[in-house]
This record gives structure tokens, C-alpha cells and sequence, in this order.
């Protein structure tokens, strides 16, 4: 009994934290590929998030989209490629590769990392690429990434705000 309310306490937790993923939010126009290039870090309400689920220290986390088409990632927190969102504490780094595609209405960020140099914390093959999308928030610079969390339907997600070039 007490489990089960634990659970539900949490999961109102994580869906009450970050209820930003309102498409009506993400990027609709193409944006130019110079505005995308920079260095991106966990917004404010983010940093929140990791703190309210007891399992990711705060750290120097980033993301970096290179003008070479190039993507760098330090520190992310590993529950983006878990199942179901699972929190494990441990975080994800590597370098790769990112093109910028159209989903459905909205614009996004495909990355793709070889997972013989990447260094993932989650259940990814060992031989091959993660491939991760991470949609763009907002209509002009600076843009926003959005990492979902669990299943990009339930509006849990980390947002990276730029910070520079």
C-alpha cells in the first residue's frame, strides 16, 4: 500500500513539474541552421526536475550543436532513453552527429551518436547508433531543445536553454 502511493506520489510529481511540451509550443517555420549552433543547458525548471526525483546530483550538463553538423553531450541525465522514463542516476556522453528534420507540424533535431565511442548509462545496443530526437521549442532565436521523458505524449520532458555560440 505504501509502495503504491509512493509511486503515484511521484508520477504526479514528474507530470506536475514540466508541463511545457505543449506542441502548440514547438517550433512550427524552419528555423536558419546558423540560429540552432551554440550551447545549450538545463533551463531553471529543469534543474528542479532532476532535483525532485532524488536521483541526479546537479552537474555541468550541456548540449552542443556545432556548425559542422556535429553534436556534443555532457552530463545528460540517462532516464531520455530509458523505458518509460525510468530514473537511474547516471548520465549520458558522447559525440555524434545532427541534422535538423520536420516532424508532423514541428521542426526537431535528430542526433545520432556511435555507441563504440558514446558512453550511454541506459539499455542502448553496444554495436551501432543511438538515434535521439529532440524537438525544438519556441518560433525564433534562441530556441529551445526539448528532451522527452518517457513517452513524448505525456508532456514530461527537459528543456536546454542556449547559451551561447
Amino acid at each position: 500500500m505504501v509502495s503504491r502511493f509512493l509511486v503515484i506520489a511521484v508520477s504526479l510529481l514528474l507530470s506536475s513539474c514540466l508541463r511545457d511540451a505543449n506542441p502548440m509550443n514547438y517550433t512550427s517555420g524552419q528555423p536558419p541552421m546558423k540560429e540552432l549552433f551554440g550551447t545549450y543547458v538545463p533551463t531553471e525548471r529543469t534543474m528542479e526536475l532532476l532535483k525532485a526525483t532524488g536521483k541526479y546530483s546537479i552537474s555541468n550538463s550541456s548540449i552542443k550543436l556545432k556548425d559542422d553538423g556535429t553534436i556534443s553531450i555532457v552530463n545528460v541525465p540517462d532516464w531520455w532513453l530509458t523505458s518509460f522514463g525510468e530514473a537511474k542516476g547516471k548520465f549520458d556522453n558522447g559525440n555524434g552527429t545532427w541534422i535538423i528534420d520536420k516532424n508532423k507540424n514541428w521542426w526537431l533535431i535528430v542526433a545520432s551518436f556511435p555507441t563504440t565511442t558514446a558512453q550511454f548509462s541506459s539499455s542502448v545496443p553496444t554495436s551501432g547508433h543511438v538515434t535521439a530526437m529532440l524537438s525544438l521549442v519556441g518560433q525564433k532565436s534562441p530556441y529551445t531543445l526539448q528532451l522527452s521523458v518517457s513517452d513524448p505524449n505525456a508532456d514530461v520532458a527537459m528543456q536546454y536553454q542556449k547559451v551561447g555560440e
